[in-house]
């Protein structure tokens, strides 16, 4: 991917670990099958710098990135998750998991849950 990443990042040993896990579990894991996901990573790295601009003060600028790590990051594993019922729903040709609706079938939503879904 041509990352500079520090020899002493914490995320490299437990990237590491983690692929050392699934392994042991017989899965596992390529180069070529993670570069996809660290294009998606990379692109979402990019958002999230993207959020930095135009903000000089530094304490605000430790504000924002404190939202990011600690609150919006949890988002993001939900929109995650969201994306992957919404693959498995176009997938096995269904709008909702375990709620009995057929093909075409809609639950009503409400709030930005209606609006991810359209």
């Amino acid at each position: 991917m041509g990352w500079q990443i520090s020899d002493a990042s914490p995320h490299r040993p437990a990237l590491a670990q983690s692929l050392a896990a699934l392994s042991r579990l017989g899965t596992d894991y390529t180069a070529d099958d993670l570069t996809p996901y660290a294009r998606l990573a990379t692109a979402t790295a990019d958002l999230d710098f993207a959020q930095f601009e135009g903000i000089e003060d530094r304490i605000a600028l430790a504000e924002r990135a404190v939202v990011l790590t600690m609150l919006f990051e949890p988002v993001v594993r939900l929109l995650r998750r969201l994306a992957q019922e919404n693959a498995n729903h176009r997938r096995h040709d269904r709008r909702a998991c375990g709620r009995g609706e057929g093909p075409g079938e809609r639950v009503p939503r409400r709030g930005a849950d209606e609006q991810l879904a359209e």
